[in-house]
């Protein structure tokens, strides 16, 4: 694997309050990135469950994920449609298929 940019480390190393990795926030964040939280997708997965694999009862992930993002350099990240995490390191591949057929139809 390459390298990974600096703002995907500090994403990955940022730690909340309690001094831990926040892994649903990580997964939040990361899954907003690559559109698996959307009506339109053909499998959807829902945030509610996500935060019951995790045991939690949904909960406020944006808020959170809002602070972890503002740690690793992404100021405003999520208060639009997309989050861009700097990195294709963390996009599954349905995501980048999705990116290549947009990219493809406008080109």
């Amino acid at each position: 694997m390459g390298k990974r940019s600096s703002s995907t480390t500090c994403l990955c190393r940022t730690r909340n309050s309690a001094g831990e990795a926040s892994p649903p926030t990580i997964c939040w964040v990361i899954g907003k990135a690559n559109h698996l939280f959307t009506q339109s997708s053909r499998n959807p997965f829902y945030v509610k469950d996500m935060a019951s694999h995790f045991g939690l009862v949904q909960s406020s992930f944006s808020q959170r994920a809002d602070t972890l993002l503002r740690a690793a350099g992404f100021e405003n990240a999520h208060r639009f449609a997309e989050i861009h995490l700097g990195t294709p390191d963390l996009l599954v591949s349905a995501r980048r298929r999705k990116i290549l057929e947009l990219r493809e139809r406008y080109a």
